[in-house]
Parts: structure tokens; sequence; C-alpha cells
């Protein structure tokens, strides 16, 4: 026994520091946490910026304007809409991708400037997963519906997807499977 006592410490030698570095501990995170939500609470002080890449009128540039309408109401603070439309969205793209990664400045795009572009052009002045970070997904829109033209047969949908469609085979070409 008198050995253990050697090697342990007793116990008011060792409550002492350990409550005193608990204190610390907690006063360091109340701290934190603190300067944290306040931090929190400046953003924003200034005005949002939405770039998008098409013009004014168009299915995108509508949707943002009513997304930042939206978001102004709730932040309290003005989101605006810049119109950046021509050369398949590139300058939009571009000058989003410079832009300060301070959260004031958006980018607000449809699948061309990220999907489409990277494939039809040799070089951009952007890379669409180095640039940019994803934020929301605002409108998923499911395939358009096609109009035949007066001189196809085929005049309604039902009649397209009929099961008894012609075989490929079929001499009557105008409608294809």
């Amino acid at each position: 026994m008198a050995m253990l006592d050697k090697y342990c410490a007793k116990s008011e030698e060792t409550t002492t520091p350990v409550l005193k570095r608990l204190f610390q501990v907690s006063l360091w995170c109340i701290a934190l946490s603190i300067g944290s939500a306040a931090n929190a609470q400046t953003w924003p002080s200034r005005p949002i910026k939405l770039i998008v890449p098409t013009g004014p009128g168009a299915a995108t540039d509508i949707m943002a304007r009513l997304i930042a309408e939206s978001v102004s109401r709730t932040l309290g603070r003005p989101m605006f809409v810049e119109n950046m439309p021509g050369a398949s969205g590139i300058l939009a793209h571009e000058t989003a991708a410079r832009a300060a990664p301070d959260g004031y400045t958006l980018l607000f795009t449809n699948t061309s400037g990220m999907a489409i572009n990277p494939i039809s052009f040799k070089h951009l002045p952007y890379n669409p997963t180095r640039d940019f970070a994803a934020v929301a997904l605002a409108c998923s829109l499911p395939g358009w519906p096609s109009i035949p033209s007066p001189s196809n047969t085929c005049r309604t949908i039902p009649r397209e997807i009929s099961p008894r469609w012609p075989s490929p085979a079929a001499s009557d070409r105008r409608c294809s499977p």
C-alpha cells in the first residue's frame, strides 16, 4: 500500500488543477461561441449580387428574380440580379469565378454553363468543378413536349407511344418510333 501511495497523487492534489483546466476550457468555448455568433450576424452587411448568364425575360432570369426577391425579404438586405448574356454564358461564369469568395456574388446558372460549355469549348476561363460550389438546386424541369409538324402523320402523343406502333420494318416511316 505504501508503494501505491508513492506513485499515486492524493485527491486534493489532482482535483484543483483538473477543475481549473476544465474552467479554462469552458471559458474558451463560451468566448468562441459568442465571437462566432457575432460574426455570423454581420452577413450580409451589403447588397448581394446574383449574376445570371441570360438576358432579361429568359426563363433563368425570371427564376433568378423570383428567388432574389424572396431572399431579399428573408435577409432584410437587397439581392439584385445582374444579367450578363452572350458568349454561351462564359462572360457571366468567368465574372462569378473571379469574384471574391465572400458570399456577396452568386451565380444563378443553367445546365449550359456547367455541363455543356466544358464539352463544347476547348478552353474556358473557368473550371466548373474547381471554381464553383453548388449552394442549392432552384428548379428542375422535365423534358419539354414536342409539337409535331403539319407534315407528320403522328398528331397525338397516345398515337406516338401506342404499343401498336408499326414495326421498324413497316413501310410508313413518317412517324419514327
